[in-house]
């Protein structure tokens, strides 16, 4: 899990919470790019996260889901903290159907 991470946002320590059925993982970082290479700062003093990264792991099984959301460009007026709010409500929201995984 922290190799997806360290691809995703260059940090391998990424927060953990967990639900009843769920644990989750996800960070945020600001990110753009500088000709063809990729710079993240995770300084939100410096500047407000626009990439975050999450994967949801089941408990009962081994379904897990990536979810990474951008917020580039207009439209993105909303403040720190009800895009973070927003980003782990739906983490938090995600159940995984019963029944046999597919491996």
């Amino acid at each position: 899990m922290k190799e997806l991470f360290q691809e995703q946002l260059k940090d391998s320590n990424p927060k953990e919470i967990e639900t009843s059925r769920t644990r989750i993982y996800y960070d945020y970082a600001y990110a753009y790019f500088k000709g063809t290479e990729r710079h993240v700062v995770h300084n939100s003093k410096v500047h407000l996260p626009n990439t975050y990264t999450a994967y949801v792991a089941d408990k009962s099984s081994n379904k897990v889901i990536e979810f990474s959301y951008d917020s580039i460009g207009k439209g993105t007026e909303t403040s720190q903290e009800k895009r973070k709010l927003w980003f782990l409500t739906i983490l938090k929201s995600i159940n995984f159907s019963e029944g046999k995984s597919r491996e």
